[in-house]
């Protein structure tokens, strides 16, 4: 009887010569995807309109970041284009059209997808990550009226979601309402594609009427794209790779158009996850940022019983005034994309200076319903520690927090 781990071992073995395939010039489609999942220093729909361009598009960036990394654009280059934040568009370069100082981290004979990792490491759903990630998209999925359910299934059954409608006060038109169903069985490497695969059926519209008319492969395989390239995006491997080269082994080359619908759905996934950075009345579930020291001055912030507390410290931790803090409409909000952007999920235990006495004592606890931060530190921080402080002394309203 073979063992679990030689199972293991041969769907590995099988999965790898699959994806083999896909080195063999597959089908514009499929070279499209490839290329948005390794250009994660692009955003996904200017990873496209760049392979749109220039199929063999390797790394691209613009005339300006090229020079910060020592190289120029050739004369007789052709430029591409590109949307730019905040403006109408950009131009922008493929690596081989530039020239000057060897590229840091780029070895010609590496896949151009090993070549992005080593030039823009992970900082997305490694380890512990994973999880985090997963559980913010869950709470965040009641924002666009959908309600996740993780219920023990059979163990072939990964998920589901439904579609229901919920008629308004006037009777006469309807409100959609959606279900998504995840397996309690499964671990979580599974049941984050899952849910992505699930989400990007509702995203792609597929629960609609004139959805339907598209046939079941079609809308599968826009729901597995978006999946591949969210996970993969984010530092997660899924198992995507099955299923989508099954179509390149069967002769199947889907339209490029499907990635308007795929991009799309993206789109909207990347939006969920962060809705509750735009949610004006969210409110952690706790909160303790102190600062300061024994022999001089300290503040701190407090969140308890629905109020927020400003607390300022005198010699020896002698209290001085308390203020309750009327916090602004979107201070919560802000503060808590603050919490993101600094990653204090991911701050360790304790920071120490060794050889220090006194000085300065910090000490940060964090509760979100789908999160939870507890970290200290004496004359030592964590990095972004002042991106912190700052967004603290905004939620504070201008009162000191130093």
């Amino acid at each position: 009887m073979r063992t679990e781990t030689q199972h293991l071992a041969t769907r590995l073995e099988d999965l790898i010569e699959r994806t083999k395939l896909l080195a063999r010039q597959p089908p514009e489609f499929f070279q499209r995807l490839d290329f948005i999942k390794q250009s994660r220093y692009l955003a996904p729909y200017n990873a496209f309109l760049v392979a749109q361009q220039r199929p063999d598009a390797t790394l691209v960036f613009s005339e300006a970041e090229w020079q910060k990394r020592g190289r120029f654009a050739l004369p007789q280059a052709m430029p591409m284009v590109v949307l730019k934040p905040f403006g109408p568009v950009e131009f922008v370069y493929d690596l081989r059209d530039t020239d000057g100082q060897p590229l840091e981290a780029y070895d010609p004979n590496l896949p151009i997808g090993a070549v992005c990792d080593r030039m823009f490491p992970y900082e997305g759903v490694l380890g512990p990550e994973l999880a985090f990630l997963f559980r913010r998209l869950v709470f965040n999925c009641p924002k666009k009226q959908i309600k996740v359910f993780i219920v023990p299934d059979e163990p072939t059954r990964a998920g589901r979601v439904r579609c229901y409608r919920v008629p308004e006060n006037d009777e006469r038109s309807y409100r959609e309402r959606f279900e998504l169903f995840l397996n309690a069985n499964h671990h979580i490497e599974q049941q984050l594609p899952t849910l992505v695969h699930e989400l990007a059926h509702i995203f792609c519209g597929h629960l609609s009427e004139s959805e339907k008319k598209k046939s079941r492969d079609q809308r599968e395989l826009e729901a597995e794209a978006v999946a591949y390239l969210y996970c993969y995006r984010n530092g997660f491997r899924p198992c995507s790779e099955t299923y989508l080269i099954d179509y390149f082994e069967h002769g199947i080359s889907p339209p490029v158009s499907l990635f308007e619908t795929i991009l799309k759905a993206q789109r909207e996934i990347d939006q969920l996850l962060t809705a509750d950075e735009k949610d004006d009345n969210f409110r952690p579930e706790a909160l303790h940022f102190f600062i300061g020291g024994f022999m001089g001055t300290s503040c701190e912030l407090v969140f308890e019983n629905g109020k927020l507390l400003h607390r300022s410290f005198g010699h020896q931790y002698t209290l001085e005034k308390e203020t309750v803090v009327t916090v602004k409409k979107d201070g919560w909000a802000k503060f808590l994309k603050a919490c993101h952007a600094a990653a204090v999920w991911d701050w360790k235990k304790h920071y120490e200076e060794p050889g220090v006495c006194d000085g300065s004592h910090w000490h940060l606890h964090v509760k979100l319903p789908y999160a939870e931060a507890e970290s200290s530190g004496d004359n030592a921080y964590p990095r972004r520690f002042e991106r912190l402080q700052a967004a603290a002394k905004r939620l504070a309203n201008g009162l000191e927090f130093s």
